[in-house]
């Protein structure tokens, strides 16, 4: 039986990052069976095979590990995703924390409203302070909490996901 939902968590040299993230992920509310959680290791070196096979031998989650040798986020997530066995598509990174019920509530969001075809949602970023190395300084400004809305709110012109 193919998951409801596929992760694609991408990763560059951050064993730190993508444990914290696979631990976060191990606690949502949706049963581990019915959710895949594919790690693109975008080039890393040394690889972060073993780190993953060890992870998931002791964990509950379904976890399948990719090396994508050619560097780049996009291209690691279009990795991931022409890998993903589900329907829908959930991405995140390395050092977010997704919230408890962050997949559940994407789920019943696509069942429940069929017109949907992107949804985001609240993810604690747990970089402790510290602006990550790939990150514009140009930018930094934007590096704030966002306070996500509690229903679903559609999106448009001239608004984006974190507001105008």
């Amino acid at each position: 039986m193919n998951p409801l939902i596929s992760i694609v968590l991408c990763c560059h040299n951050d064993e730190t990052g993508i444990h914290t993230t696979l631990q976060a992920l191990e606690h949502q509310t949706m049963a581990n069976e019915k959710f895949e959680v594919i790690v693109v290791d975008n080039a890393s070196q040394p690889s972060l095979n073993k780190f993953v096979t060890k992870f998931s031998t002791n964990s509950s989650l379904i976890i399948r590990y990719i090396f994508e040798k050619r560097l780049g986020l996009s291209i690691a997530r279009n990795t991931g995703v022409n890998l993903a066995k589900s329907k829908f598509i959930a991405v995140t990174d390395p050092e977010n924390i997704p919230d408890p019920r962050w997949l559940e509530n994407i789920y019943e969001t696509f069942e429940n409203n069929p017109d949907t075809v992107f949804i985001g949602g609240k993810l604690i970023n747990n970089v402790n302070g510290k602006i990550p190395w790939f990150f514009p300084e140009n930018l930094i400004e934007y590096f704030t909490p966002v306070k996500w809305p509690t229903k679903l709110v559609p999106i448009a012109y001239p608004y984006f996901a974190a507001g105008k």
